[in-house]
Order: C-alpha cells, then sequence, then structure tokens
C-alpha cells in the first residue's frame, strides 16, 4: 500500500496510542456488534488503552451503531451523559 510522503502509519498508530493513554475525561465506545469495522480484538485493544473508557456493544447493529439501531443508540448516549451530570 503506498502512503503519502512524510506518512508512516506506525508512528501514527504510535501517537494515537500516546495520547489515548493520557485521557482523563470519560469516553464511551459504542460498538455495533455486527461491525466489519472494529473488530472485538479492536474494542478490547482500545479499552486497555483508554483508561477511563466505557463500552457497550449493540447486538442489532453493525458499523453504523447510531444509524442501525437508532433507540439502543440514543439510550446508551443518554445515559452515559446523564451519569455525568
Amino acid at each position: 500500500m503506498m502512503t503519502a510522503p512524510g506518512h508512516d502509519p506506525q508512528l501514527r498508530t504510535e501517537n494515537f496510542e500516546r495520547a489515548a493513554m493520557g485521557l482523563t475525561i470519560p469516553v464511551l465506545l459504542i460498538r455495533g456488534k455486527l461491525s466489519d469495522v472494529v473488530s472485538s480484538d479492536g474494542a478490547r485493544d482500545f479499552l486497555a488503552k483508554v483508561p477511563n473508557a466505557e463500552f457497550v456493544e449493540l447486538s442489532n447493529a453493525g458499523r453504523t451503531a447510531a444509524g442501525d439501531d437508532n433507540d439502543a443508540f440514543t439510550d446508551v448516549v443518554v445515559d452515559f451523559v446523564r451519569r455525568l451530570s
């Protein structure tokens, strides 16, 4: 795969991981269980790197969780925000 000049995918990953580990704000990761973009392993890796993250998996959603199961997505987000207030 070709990349843009000066673009190093490994460096980008390392920068993301370093930034993620430094987050101190609440984070909510919502994954559609049927997603072909974010795997279960990918979600687990993210949660290991983001110390304040919460995780919800929507069983009837794919890669576009908000559109695939809008009511469930909205309920999860509203609950998360209410617990922060």
